[in-house]
């Protein structure tokens, strides 16, 4: 691209994954959006340590050409599905107006490991499951909507999937995983010096 002989370092956030299902796991795919029994997807996972907590990555894919936003809030637990009661921070706030959002137009049709940074970040207690819930900002679109990768071996031990029917309002537990991957809060960042990179002209 223009001007790339200019940038001569990157910098990246040194924070390794707390809890994760890797993409190395993911066999099929489930639909978010499409149908109103699909309206929204969700992930049981449980922190290892207490301690605020900062990016979310999930597995995603567009199919069509959706516009409005992805969002992820979190959710306390409620046997095995969100309990529907938001994670509250510290100053009161709950994951709904500090959750993470992504541009529909902005993803593209194949597969991609997608960042959503809560800001502020929240604080999860160690060993407490939680749920993550990927929702769309839009109403359900049969031919514009979202695809996540799912490992249908259930390879994540430590929670499940769950689905979200806007027409009966309830939480359904399923029984595989999605991937994804929670970061913990880390102000460690380091810096990646030109010579060390590697890349390939393509065109």
């Amino acid at each position: 691209p223009s001007g790339f002989n200019y940038i001569y370092s990157l910098d990246y956030l040194n924070s390794s994954q707390s809890a994760y299902n890797p993409l190395t796991n993911v066999d099929s795919s489930v639909g978010i959006g499409d149908t109103a029994a699909r309206s929204r997807q969700a992930q049981g996972f449980q922190p290892p340590q207490s301690g605020f907590y900062t990016y979310i990555c999930v597995y995603i894919c567009k199919v069509g050409s959706p516009t409005d936003n992805l969002t992820i809030k979190l959710y306390t637990n409620s046997t095995n599905t969100p309990s529907g009661t938001l994670v509250v921070d510290y100053a009161g706030s709950t994951s709904d107006s500090i959750s993470g959002t992504v541009g529909g137009s902005t993803l593209d049709t194949n597969f991609r490991l997608v960042p959503f940074k809560l800001d502020p970040p929240v604080y999860l207690v160690g060993g407490s499951t939680y749920h993550l819930s990927v929702e769309r900002s839009g109403a359900v679109y049969a031919i514009n909507y979202y695809l996540l990768g799912v490992d249908s071996l259930a390879n994540y031990s430590l929670g499940n999937r769950s689905s979200y029917n806007s027409g009966t309002a309830t939480w359904t537990a399923q029984v595989d995983d999605l991937s994804f991957y929670v970061f913990s809060a880390s102000s460690d960042w380091k810096v990646i010096p030109r010579r060390m990179w590697s890349y390939r002209r393509v065109g």
